[in-house]
């Protein structure tokens, strides 16, 4: 039984990434964390940098499962108290990332349960929108996935160099600032 509502659910899930006006992405998810992850205790504070560009739709929706993905197997499987995930819209690459403060993984260790995709299925979806996905982590300091890729794969009008220029070495400068 639990199969099946499982299966449903990952259904209407699709469904409404597939119908999903890329321009959405960030107000989507954060309707997404209260329709389906809000009563788990755990904070999702999702942020957008720069200006936000249309995404080409298979690129949403691949994005979407991949976050989705994240989030589950974050709740599932590492205890965290908060998932983060952030939308940089770059001049000339895309990248997000969602990171937790859970227990962490032995990256490479990754298995594949009979039914499940979980990592195996994110990497999929990222190599078929030509993106890179790379996950770090060590047990005891939580879990970042990034994913990364050119604007040109990943927007559906690459916008103007100037208009992002500024906006993109400030948002790459922030988050070189939380690493130190």
């Amino acid at each position: 039984m639990d199969s099946v509502l499982g299966e449903a659910r990952q259904s209407i899930w699709d469904l409404q990434w597939k119908s999903l006006r890329p321009v959405e992405l960030t107000e989507v998810l954060k309707q997404k964390v209260k329709q389906n992850f809000e009563s788990q205790m755990i904070h999702y504070p999702i942020e957008a940098f720069g200006p936000p560009c249309e995404l080409i739709p298979e690129v949403a929706h691949s994005l979407g499962f991949i976050i989705r993905e994240a989030w589950v197997n974050a709740r599932r499987h590492a205890g965290p108290t908060e998932i983060r995930t952030e939308l940089h819209y770059g001049p000339t690459q895309f990248l997000l990332t969602v990171s937790d403060n859970g227990k962490g993984m032995n990256v490479g260790n990754e298995a594949r349960v009979a039914g499940k995709w979980g990592v195996a299925g994110m990497r999929q979806r990222a190599l078929k929108i030509k993106a890179n996905l790379t996950i770090s982590s060590r047990p005891g300091e939580g879990t970042t996935i990034e994913i990364s890729m050119d604007s040109a794969n990943a927007y559906a009008r690459v916008p103007a160099r100037s208009k992002f220029t500024s906006l993109f070495r400030v948002s790459r400068w922030r988050a070189w600032n939380r690493e130190q």
